[in-house]
Parts: C-alpha cells; sequence; structure tokens
C-alpha cells in the first residue's frame, strides 16, 4: 500500500514538473514571438518615418528582397526537416537572430510595396500586445493555459490595439474591425498553437527549444485552413 501511493506521488510529482517546464517554454515563446513582431514594427515605423530616403532604396534593391524570401525559406524548411539538429546551442539563438532579421526586412518591403505600412503595422501591434497578454496569463498559471482563461487577455489585448490605431491613424474603420475580428481569432489559436508545438503530441512528450518553436509557430499558422476544414468537417 505504501508503495502504491509513494508510486502515485512520484508520478504526480513527474506530471507536475512537466506542466511547469511547458508553462515556463511557452512564456518564453510568448517574449520571442513578440521580439519579432516589434522588430517588423520598427521596421515599418522607420519606413513611414524616413519615407522620401528608405522607398527609394528599397525599390533600388529590389534584389535583396528576393534573396532574403529565398533565404527565409529555406531556413523555415530546413528548421521543420532537421529540428533536433537546429535545437543544439548556439544555433538555435542564431537562427532565430537571422529569421527576425530576415522577417523584419521581408514584412517592411511588402508594406511599402503595397503601400499598405498602416495595417501591417496594426496587425503587428495586435500580435504584440496579445503576446504580452498571453505572458502574462502565463505568468498567472502554474499548471495550463485554457481558452476561457484567456479570454479576458485576448479582448483586451485586441481592444487596445484597435483604441491605439483608432486615436493615432486615419485607417478604414473596416480595416480595423477585420484586423480586430482576426486577432481575436488568433489569439485563440494562438493558445493552441503554441501549446501544440511547445507540447507536441501530449504531457509526456518531448518539449521544443523555444527559440525553434517561436519559427516553427508559423508552420501550424499556414496550417490554419487546414485546421478550420477539419473542425467544419468534424461537425457534418
Amino acid at each position: 500500500m505504501a508503495d502504491f501511493v509513494i508510486g502515485n506521488l512520484d508520478q504526480e510529482k513527474f506530471f507536475a514538473e512537466k506542466t511547469s517546464t511547458k508553462i515556463l517554454a511557452l512564456r518564453k515563446v510568448y517574449i520571442l514571438f513578440f521580439i519579432q513582431f516589434a522588430c517588423v514594427a520598427e521596421n515599418l515605423h522607420i519606413s513611414w518615418l524616413y519615407d522620401e530616403d528608405y522607398v527609394p532604396w528599397i525599390f533600388q534593391h529590389e534584389e535583396i528582397f528576393w534573396i532574403t524570401v529565398i533565404a527565409q525559406l529555406i531556413l523555415f524548411f530546413g528548421v521543420i526537416a532537421l529540428k533536433d539538429t537546429f535545437r543544439s546551442s548556439p544555433l538555435n539563438w542564431i537562427t532565430y537572430l537571422v529569421w527576425t532579421a530576415l522577417i523584419g526586412y521581408n514584412m517592411g518591403y511588402l508594406g511599402v510595396w503595397y503601400d499598405e505600412r498602416g495595417s501591417l503595422l496594426m496587425i503587428c501591434a495586435v500580435i504584440c500586445f496579445t503576446s504580452l497578454a498571453l505572458l502574462v496569463y502565463a505568468y498567472t498559471t502554474k499548471y495550463d493555459l485554457t481558452y476561457t482563461g484567456g479570454t479576458l487577455f485576448i479582448i483586451a489585448s485586441v481592444a487596445l490595439g484597435y483604441e491605439v490605431f483608432l486615436i493615432s491613424t486615419d485607417l478604414p474603420f473596416w480595416v480595423m474591425f477585420l484586423i480586430t475580428a482576426a486577432g481575436i481569432f488568433f489569439g485563440y489559436y494562438y493558445i493552441y498553437s503554441t501549446q501544440h508545438v511547445i507540447i507536441s503530441q501530449g504531457i509526456t512528450s518531448d518539449f521544443e527549444d523555444p527559440w525553434i518553436a517561436s519559427i516553427l509557430i508559423y508552420k501550424e499558422i499556414l496550417l490554419i485552413p487546414c485546421r478550420l476544414y477539419q473542425g467544419i468537417k468534424a461537425l457534418f
């Protein structure tokens, strides 16, 4: 009987330690994802401030954009195919820094090319606010992140982004409304995708490295149409 009780206590301790490790990893992922889009937002902001100098330079060096796009695609699929290799230090944080620099430049270029820097800047702001909100949420729980528990944090962060851009920009209402609605959907999916990347298939699985997990999240984002299709198919 004593052995049974001790065995159960050891098992509970094991699962508690694994859950605590997952929460710590999630906190790091939210911080790293926030930094990525803060860099993108800053690049868009700089292009806005120095429009007369930055925009002509962008268009004169279009080949840099295509080189960075190809480099980012190679890095993305490389991380997916060789996760174990990229998870080793210092390659993991070097990969993260390179990825952040590439996505910052490429998103900045697209914002200039399509003249949609305001919309992209709001998208980046909503993602940043959501990442910070879920980071705060992750610090308020010792066990797990749930959709119900995250609702207040998600809605508050998206509403903050809406208010900031409503006051400080002249973006059309329908653009801000669509970004806000998409931001709420993204917030809930963000909880799912980050936990899926970190925990993989279950509580006993190996945890992903937070540096690499912040890149693998993009794979989950690309799979959103498939997830929606599966959900709709399950309903009918």
